[in-house]
């Protein structure tokens, strides 16, 4: 409650001098001095009272809002007195940002006595987050303006979450893991310390393990086959270095929704799966149910990425560690630098998909970065170039043949 001090002592100047006049000149300019007495405190009292009886709720329309798209809020305000409320402010903090402080958006309402009023705002935020919204304040005058009543509120944490998206084929990464088709003896990569055999190069395959000695010799190409090694899971990276291109929050998304993707197919795959994202712990676990994807998608809300989140200095720690023997390793990534680049191609992994998210670049950036992984790199890992993760179901699930086949 706050009482406007200069029109307060301006009223009180007038009722004084109305009293004055009212004994020096006639018991008729008392009237005006009742009246002038009466008049505010009447109108504060028709202020109180219906103040008393506001009621304000908040429900959300949506219990999962994922960014981009629309979600509603929608406001109760009732009046639960017997007397109108007339020049009712509603204050609502509807931030843009989940990193920037809200402006209040003011509603002026009037509302008869015992009366329910609803309003409905529709929300839609680019980027996931933890954003803070709702009723701020309501708020009530009387008409001359002495008394201001304002009742405030603590505002809310809503929650966008990022899109999720469904993956029904990740190249040959099951089949790799769990055996159920391809290749020599069954599944897994190839071991090339056990050569099996020859046989004659079919068109499309990778020229990898072409034997240059027998094309010389026959004027044919032929591959040289290997025992494929079976793997006992995978573990899935997310480059958690801050996004550096012309949008640096949509790279930052949309790699935590590559990211998702992945990690959500693996487990419906029953794939047995560690997360790895540096700088947060939260992700530091293996997942090996629906409850532990559930608690992975909270941990992606609040997920920050920062240039110390350093993927280079963590791989070659889990490397030391042994974390690579018999797993493939899953790199998501929105970086392809010197440092990340030397990391992959000196750490002894095996069998190493990079997914590149070139969301969020510019035209140069995205053939900057397909020209350095099409070059030499693309004999270390199979590369997927994932424009946005809409088109990412298209690339990731096109049949790969060995690993180590390059680009797509």
């Amino acid at each position: 409650m706050k009482l406007n001090v200069r029109l307060l002592g301006v009223y009180m100047l007038c009722l004084s001098l109305s009293l004055l006049a009212g004994i020096y000149f006639g018991p008729a300019l008392l009237f005006v001095f009742i009246f002038l007495l009466a008049l505010p405190l009447t109108f504060i009292a028709l202020t109180l009272l219906p103040f008393s009886g506001i009621q304000v709720e908040q429900r959300w329309e949506d219990a999962m809002p994922v960014r981009g798209e629309a979600t509603s809020v929608s406001i109760d305000v009732a009046n639960a007195s017997p007397f109108p409320a007339h020049g009712l402010s509603l204050n609502v903090e509807n931030p843009q940002s989940d990193r920037k402080q809200g402006v209040d958006q003011s509603h002026s309402l009037h509302l008869p006595a015992r009366f329910l009023h609803t309003m409905r705002l529709v929300m839609r935020y680019a980027h996931r987050g933890v954003y803070r919204l709702g009723v701020r304040s309501v708020g009530m005058s009387d008409p001359l303006g002495l008394l201001k009543l304002e009742r405030k509120f603590e505002l809310q944490e809503f929650i966008v979450y990022p899109k999720l998206y469904e993956l029904h084929a990740f190249s040959t990464v099951i089949e790799d893991i769990l055996g159920h088709a391809g290749g020599r003896n069954g599944h897994g990569p190839e071991d090339p310390s056990l050569f099996v055999q020859l046989r004659e190069y079919r068109e499309g395959e990778s020229i990898r393990h072409i034997s240059w000695r027998k094309y010389a010799s026959t004027g044919k190409p032929y591959l040289r086959e290997f025992e494929r090694q079976q793997r006992n899971g995978a573990v899935v990276y997310l480059d958690s270095r801050s996004g550096n291109g012309s949008d640096p929050r949509e790279q930052e998304d949309a790699s935590i929704e590559i990211f998702i993707a992945i990690m959500r197919y693996l487990l419906s795959s029953s794939v047995p799966v560690t997360a790895r994202v540096p700088g947060n712990p939260d992700f530091e676990r293996e997942v090996e149910s629906g409850s532990d994807l559930d608690r992975m998608l909270e941990a992606a809300v609040r997920a920050r990425f920062s240039r110390s989140n350093d993927l280079v200095t963590t791989l070659p720690a889990d490397a030391r560690a042994g974390m690579f023997d018999r797993k493939i390793v899953i790199v998501v990534s929105h970086h392809f630098d010197a440092g990340l680049r030397t990391a992959l191609e000196g750490n002894s992994i095996g069998d190493l998909r990079l997914v590149m998210n070139l969301s969020g670049m510019d035209a140069r950036d995205q053939e900057e970065v397909r020209s350095e992984v099409a070059g030499s790199f693309g004999e270390h890992a199979e590369v997927y170039l994932i424009e946005s993760p809409q088109r990412m179901a298209a690339v990731l699930e096109a049949q790969g043949s060995e690993a180590g086949a390059g680009l797509r």
